[in-house]
């Protein structure tokens, strides 16, 4: 397959159904590790019981089950813990280099005390906590960047009028991307009045 196809196909499910593939995808694979992973605990379950070949595709099935559950469970748990992670390093990095550029403007020498230290971990916290706040936007504004480079990469088209093209595209898949996001979300019902 040629490299540029494969770019224009990446680029066309990043760019306007990438926060869809993301969440579908995170959690299947996480379905699929584990579905596999409960089949085997089922399948050593039985054996080591000694069942009937009747109770024990039902022993292997239901652990099965289980395993997809928890498997879905565990990856969302883990998406959080990765975002929170990359936040706070993130929010780390900026607050260090907000006190080293206040260092310099200020003409003082940089040395980490504990107050400068505990200034750049709350920064961190609160790069943490927003965001795990917006972590639908991110992951919109992330796949929509991405996914517009790849779709400026393969069409020769898009590559000559670069600047505006790439500005174009980024507005276009951010709409898209936004306008399925909010179809997907679960709309709290009205209050019910008594």
């Amino acid at each position: 397959m040629n490299h540029q196809v494969v770019l224009w196909i990446l680029g066309s499910l990043l760019c306007f159904g990438g926060w869809i593939v993301l969440w579908l995808g995170s959690r299947m694979i996480g379905a699929t590790f584990g579905l596999g992973m409960g089949f085997c605990f089922g399948f050593v379950f039985a054996v080591a019981l000694d069942l009937d070949p009747g109770p024990k595709a039902l022993v292997e099935l239901g652990c099965a089950l289980m395993g997809a559950v928890g498997g879905v469970l565990l990856i969302r748990a883990l998406n959080t813990f990765v975002l929170l992670l990359v936040g706070f390093l993130f929010g780390v990095l900026l607050g260090r280099l907000g006190v080293q550029i206040y260092a310099g403007v200020a003409q003082v020498s940089y040395k980490l005390t504990p107050n400068l230290a505990l200034l750049i971990v709350l920064v961190g916290a609160a790069s943490a906590g927003l965001a795990l706040w917006l972590r639908r936007t991110l992951a919109i504004v992330i796949t929509a960047f991405v996914g517009t480079s790849f779709l400026c990469a393969s069409l020769g088209m898009l590559q000559r009028n670069l600047p505006w093209s790439f500005a174009l595209l980024l507005a276009l898949s951010l709409f898209i991307q936004s306008s399925l996001s909010r179809l997907m979300k679960p709309r709290n019902p009205l209050p019910q009045s008594e």
